[in-house]
Order: C-alpha cells, then structure tokens, then sequence
C-alpha cells in the first residue's frame, strides 16, 4: 500500500520561511514517526485456512478489512472480468476420506460442468482405469517420471511440458478445474533422504511455473492424528491385488502383518514410518501456494456438502443435489473401507507352525477364518485375547495428536479427549493375540480339518 499522497497548499497560501532548529527537530520527529507508521510490513502468507468458511489470517490490523474484501470478491464467477480460471487440487493426504471424495466428484460431473467446473479425476471405476481422462497426464505422474528416467530408458521426461500444454486448453476454455489424487501430496512430499527432498521441492516449483497463471486452492483432508496412524498402517499391511508380497505366505517371501502399537514412537507418539499427514502437506506446500485449505472430515457438518458449497466455489447444481442427500438422513456410501488385519495376523501364524498346505491362498484362509469367527462363531475381532499398548505408550500417541490438532485448529484440541477415549474403550490400538489364539484347540482342529488335503484344493488369486 503506497503512502497516501501530500498536498500542497494553493499557491496564494504559500509562505516561505526559515524555521528554528527546535522546530527542524520537532518536524523530523513527526515525519518519522508517519513514515514508521506507513511502512509496509511483508504480508504473511495464508499458511492453511481452518474448518470454518472465514478463513485466519496472520495480518497487520489495518490491512484486515481491505484483505477480507478482497475474499470475499473470489466469491464472484470465474466469468467476471479479470477473474482467473481456479484450479483446485485436492491432494490426500491418503486415508481423508478421498476415495470417498473422488467417487461423489465422478458421479457429479455432470452438475459441476454445468456450472463451468471440470472434474478431471481421479475416479476409481470398475473394470476401467483409474483416471477417467486417460491421456491427461496429472501432476502426480510427473515427479514419478523424473525418478524413474534416472534410471530407466524409455521413461519421458517431459511430464510437465505434456501437463503444460494440456492445462492451457482448458485454461484458454476460461472453465475452473477440479484434480483430486491423494498421490499428488505423497510424490511432492519427501521424507526419503536429501535428494529425495531435493528432487521433490524442484518438481514443485516446476508444477507452480507452469500453474502460475491460475487461481490455485490447494485442498486437504484432516482426520484427528491417531486416527490417521493406525488407518494408514492399515492400509499399508491389508491384501490387496497389487500388493505381491502381501498375497505371498511369509514362507514364500511374503511380508508378516506387525502390530499396530508398533507403528508410533513410545517416546514422541508419531508415526515412525508412513505418509506424510495433514500438518506436513500444509507447511510444504504453502511455501509456493497461497491458497491451502484444510477441512475436517470428522465433524458432524456433510464433509462432501462442505467441499461442494463451500470449498469449490460455484458448484450450485451439485451443492444442491449433495444437500438433499444429507438432509435425507441416509448414510453415505464410503468407498476404501478397511478390514480387520487380525484374521491375516492368525493365518500367517498358523502357517508357520504348519497347519494347513500353503497351496491355499493367503486372502482365502484369511477370508475363511473371518467368515467362522463372525459367522459362525458370531463373534467380532474384539472378541479374541488382544495386545495392547501400554497407557503411556497410548499417551504418547494422543499427545502427539493434540500437537498436531492445535497447529491446524488452535483452541479445539479438548474435542479429542473423548474420541480418543472412545478409541480406548473400543481397543483400536490392540491387536490379536495370535499365541493365544493358536492354543485354543478348537483353532488348531479348524486349520487342520478347513484345509486339510482332503478339502477342495483352492488356486492362488
């Protein structure tokens, strides 16, 4: 903000004299004194807006209501004259809700073009590729093809050049665009080592030139931290297709499922492997964009209502249809809902003292002892002899949660205390007690008669 400009007096005002050397001090002072009051101070960049739709900024006072004017102009359609296309990248972190999130942006793709807004994926369909834009290359594919051409033939190099011209088409269309992909966060984020981190804050500032022309809003997902650590250390043990080593019995070179109170320090409460959360995603990627907001997942306000009325600006036609469904009462669909990795700790343990042929495959055994035990057995995981960790063990993780709470949310850290609480009660931390489990003889005679040679032989899947 420039100084507001001194007038001079009219000229038949004028008078010109010499002034004392008390009066030359005197008008010094008060003229560094304005100037001291009018010097610009750096405007702090908007690090994360919080849950709520006023968004906190780190401000000087006077500079406030002129800030929040401008805003509230963002409000306007991007078909205002000077108002730059938005491109809004929603980018994890993994275990927010995005599956959920990207399945809801698809089935309403429709309503946001007719608002002027393209959902360009990620979409996850049956029977097709992931994203439903094929040849679009999106920006978590970019880093990924910089490491790979380090050591490999054949890879392009010219992700973002491909990216560049791509986004130019629809920029020039003047349409807001809407890229979502938990990848993105994780491949620009490193923790792997120095030149790792390196090659990610480059591949970021090669994403930000070629995006500078846009309006961006970087969006993230926020989940209470302990939540996040035991959901991600499920997903990262739990079978799945692509996963070889999960589908392998550790005897074959395949990988035996730990315990969760292992994934966290007993000391510090944080994750000591894993993907970058919330806090780390805001902070990296807030030192290029200017526009990072968080949302909260867990609150009790429709988080998909939330990020199409109030996040993706614009969004009338699908704001409306999504409000609808959740005034309705009906429970929303999830998408990516974990299972229980207890089963696949007994059945690799019942493997290594030899119960059963390994020519069954992993996922089947696993899936037949889920099927007995809540079944048959009407039981439910819970129900098996648990390991638990320590309460200071369990302290140290919720500590770390309301550190992370408070850097994105000041002041509403005590909410946690009872979810937390409620995590305890229900042994979300514990897992089975395999040991025990195995000396019960009724297990041990369902291994040997459920799999024996005489049972119908099942192929690996």
């Amino acid at each position: 903000m420039d100084p507001p400009e001194v007038l001079a007096p009219p000229p038949q005002m004028r008078r010109r004299r010499s002034c004392s050397k008390v009066e030359g001090i005197y008008i010094f002072t008060i003229l560094f004194t304005i100037l001291s009051l009018l010097k610009l101070e750096p405007i702090a960049r908007n690090l994360v807006l919080n849950d709520n739709s006023n968004p906190n900024f780190d401000l000087p006072l006077q500079e406030e209501e002129e800030i929040g004017s401008s805003i509230n102009n963002q409000h306007l359609s991007h078909k205002s004259k000077n108002k730059k296309p938005v491109l809004y990248l929603h980018i994890g972190p993994p275990k927010t809700a995005t599956s959920t999130i990207q399945a809801k942006l698809f089935e309403y793709k429709d309503l946001l073009a007719n608002d002027g807004i393209l959902f360009l994926g990620r979409a996850d369909r049956p029977g097709k590729k992931t994203w439903y834009l094929d040849k679009f290359p999106h920006p978590a594919h970019c880093p990924m093809y910089k490491r790979y051409a380090e050591r490999a033939t054949g890879v392009s190099p010219d992700c973002f050049s491909i990216l560049n011209k791509t986004l130019q088409s629809y920029y020039n269309s003047g349409k807001d665009l809407v890229l979502s992909d938990e990848v993105t966060g994780i491949m620009y984020y490193s923790k792997e080592g120095e030149k790792e981190a390196e090659r990610a804050q480059t591949a970021l500032k090669d994403l930000s030139g070629i995006i500078q022309d846009w309006d961006v809003r970087i969006i993230l997902g926020y989940r209470p931290y302990f939540d996040f650590v035991t959901s991600s250390f499920n997903e990262q043990w739990e079978i799945k297709p692509g996963k070889q080593r999960m589908n392998k019995w550790p005897q074959q070179g395949g990988k035996t499922v730990p315990l969760v109170k292992d994934s966290w320090s007993t000391e510090t409460g944080f994750a000591l492997d894993g993907w970058p959360f919330t806090t780390d995603l805001a902070n990296f990627f807030s030192q290029i964009f200017d526009n990072v907001t968080v949302f909260d997942i867990t609150t009790s306000e429709d988080f998909i209502a939330k990020i199409l009325c109030n996040i993706i600006e614009n969004a009338q036609q699908a704001c409306q249809k999504q409000k609808k469904i959740a005034s309705s009462g009906l429970p929303e669909k999830k998408v990516n809902v974990a299972s229980p990795l207890d089963y696949d700790m007994i059945a690799t343990a019942a493997a290594s003292k030899g119960l059963f042929r390994l020519d069954f495959s992993r996922s089947i055994v696993v899936e037949k002892i889920k099927q007995h035990h809540e079944n048959e057995l009407e039981l439910n995981v819970r129900d098996f002899p648990l390991i638990c960790p320590t309460a200071s063990h369990a302290m140290a993780l919720f500590n770390a949660s309301v550190a992370q709470e408070e850097k994105l949310f000041p002041g509403q850290a005590g909410r946690l205390k009872a979810t937390f609480q409620k995590r305890l009660q229900t042994r979300a931390f514990c897992n089975v007690d395999v040991e025990e489990v195995l000396k019960d003889q009724t297990w041990v005679d369902f291994f040997k008669t459920g799999f024996s040679r005489d049972a119908t032989r099942m192929d690996h899947t």
